[in-house]
């Protein structure tokens, strides 16, 4: 009698769990051929973009997400090889999702790299960087961040597939700089020292960052002996004028100790130039506006990195980096423009117009950053920015008026922040996230400005 009972209470319990089990979210993910597609990032979102859960789908393409079906979710599908696809939900039953397969054409050739390895950890998607980027032609850590599924850039803005504008971190370690600057950053660091790639629809709370997060973490393995690697390039680009680059970078690496090095700069000149034609309606007449502008941008900038980290025997962490990058610029530009109103007899008017820009920036930055191994983070960072510039302008007309107007400018900002953070996690497996930020910001502009038109006779 106690042996039926043992078995009827199994049976129940698989029933209950086969039952909950169709009632979470799943789904196969196949190609256009109908063939299975493993490795593709699975999200579920709310519709208004907030993070839920992710997962990974298996060998047969199928997923399936300890969700409950809503009607305000949608499932985002992200994997490099295919389209991304968003797709709205209301039943726990996504069914059969088709992806279309993305061409990588290099110098004619079409090259299909392996299925990149990707996996969920505490709620991040982690990409394995050189698994993922070992048929990409990618030079530096931007690239590599480009690369990313679910990952849309234009230049050098960054969107986050379902989450819009990304924060961007280097080793989840918090920095003052702005996207712009760590944009500016990824793109001196090599592609060969990125280790992973993490996205986060929604940062834990000890990164201090609200929404969506992509974590570039840079390859700083322990190794039995000291080593000690580098590399070196150098660019050149001929067009109207000529443009040089020159790159290197150094990692020494103990069984505790690291620390890396990696500078960069660049000096060349630039031509620009435009034809500009235009008709411009005012009432009942209308005016004919044509530009010739030419001009030159010649300059230089560099930059500098220099990152160590110590690792103590209880594998407590202590960290600091310091990065600079700073650059000069001339610009000169001269305009010819006619204006003519056409059909009203009127002369031609013709001016002349000349431009003097003389530019400098310096960016400094300094960060330092203790992990304990119980959960412990703190750290501080610092950012100064200077930049002062000069500029002139000249207009004059064939009616001999010439129009003089200079401008002195500059800006300073500086922006600091402190933080300490713990996580502790239960025997439950749940997390509990705490701590403080504080920081502070100082901007300074100051414009020096000067008219003066002149009559000549």
């Amino acid at each position: 009698m106690k042996r039926i009972l043992y078995y009827s209470l199994v049976l129940l319990a698989a029933g209950n769990g086969m039952l909950q089990a169709q009632n979470w979210i799943h789904g196969k993910v196949v190609d256009k051929e109908e063939r299975p597609v493993d490795g593709v990032a699975v999200v579920l979102q709310t519709l208004d973009s907030t993070y839920i859960d992710a997962v990974v789908t298996d060998s047969l393409g199928a997923f399936m997400l300890n969700q409950e079906a809503g009607p305000n979710y949608r499932l985002l599908f992200q994997h490099l090889l295919y389209e991304p696809v968003c797709k709205k939900i209301s039943t726990a039953d996504a069914g059969t999702i088709s992806l279309t397969e993305k061409d990588y054409e290099l110098e004619g050739v079409v090259v299909k790299a392996e299925r990149p390895q990707v996996k969920v950890e505490n709620g991040a998607l982690k990409y394995d960087v050189p698994q993922l980027m070992k048929d990409k032609a990618v030079s530096n850590a931007f690239e590599v961040v480009k690369q990313i599924p679910g990952v849309i850039s234009t230049d050098d803005a960054v969107q986050l597939l379902g989450a819009g504008s990304p924060s961007i971190v280097i080793n989840g370690q918090l920095t003052t700089m702005s996207v712009d600057q760590l944009v500016g950053l990824l793109k001196t660091i090599p592609a060969s020292r990125v280790c992973n790639v993490e996205i986060m629809y929604n940062a834990p709370a000890k990164y201090n960052i609200k929404g969506a997060m992509i974590n570039v973490v840079l390859d700083k393995e322990t190794v039995e002996k000291n080593t000690l690697q580098g590399e070196t390039g150098v660019d050149y680009l001929q067009r109207h004028y000529a443009e040089g680059k020159v790159h290197g970078n150094l990692l020494y690496s103990t069984s505790r100790f690291n620390i890396d090095f990696l500078a960069n700069g660049a000096k060349g000149r630039n031509y620009m130039g435009e034809e500009i034609q235009a008709l411009h309606t005012l009432k009942d007449q209308v005016t004919e506006v044509n530009q010739s502008g030419r001009g030159t941008r010649s300059g230089i900038d560099g930059t500098m990195r220099l990152g160590m980290d110590y690792t103590f025997k209880n594998d407590d962490r202590l960290s600091a980096a310091y990065y600079l990058t700073a650059g000069k610029f001339d610009l000169e530009r001269t305009a010819a423009t006619t204006f003519q109103v056409l059909e009203s007899g009127q002369p031609v008017e013709e001016r002349l117009s000349r431009t003097y820009i003389e530019g400098n920036s310096a960016l400094h930055n300094v960060r330092i950053q203790y992990d304990g191994n119980s959960g412990l983070m703190a750290g501080a960072d610092f950012t100064r920015y200077h930049s002062p510039g000069f500029q002139t302008f000249v207009d004059q007309s064939h009616e001999t008026t010439v129009t003089d107007m200079q401008n002195n400018s500059k800006q300073d900002i500086s922006q600091g922040a402190l933080f300490i953070n713990h996580s502790h996690t239960f025997e439950t497996g749940w997390a509990l996230n705490y701590g403080v930020h504080g920081g502070f910001t100082s901007s300074k502009t100051y414009i020096d400005y000067h008219y003066c038109p002149v009559k000549v006779d």
